[in-house]
């Protein structure tokens, strides 16, 4: 439903949470040596700023699960670098939020 810039970076955290899932699916084949299947949901219809307001909770609970997991002693970095980029994925998405009420 967004265009131009908005929708750019819309793009932008759809692939970077591409890249979050096939770290994650590396993760589970290293740890218990079986693929993991993921699959995506399917977006409901509703307007951009109730699905972004609902993107932006999972984007924090996403956020927790990495940040508890800082210690583990494989994965950890990767765990970090996950969180910094949904850290990143709140701010886009209120400042989208943000451009979307002016």
């Amino acid at each position: 439903q967004l265009q131009g810039k908005e929708k750019a970076i819309l793009r932008k955290i759809y692939e970077e949470d591409q890249s979050h899932a096939d770290c994650l699916k590396g993760i589970h084949y290293f740890t218990f040596d079986t693929p993991l299947a993921i699959r995506p949901i399917p977006p409901a219809p509703e307007s951009p700023i109730i699905s972004l307001r609902k993107a932006y909770g999972r984007k924090l609970r996403s956020l927790h699960q990495y940040e508890r997991r800082f210690d583990d002693p494989e994965y950890g970095a990767v765990y970090q670098a996950l969180a910094c980029q949904e850290r990143e994925h709140c701010r886009l998405i209120l400042e989208l939020v943000g451009n979307l009420k002016k």
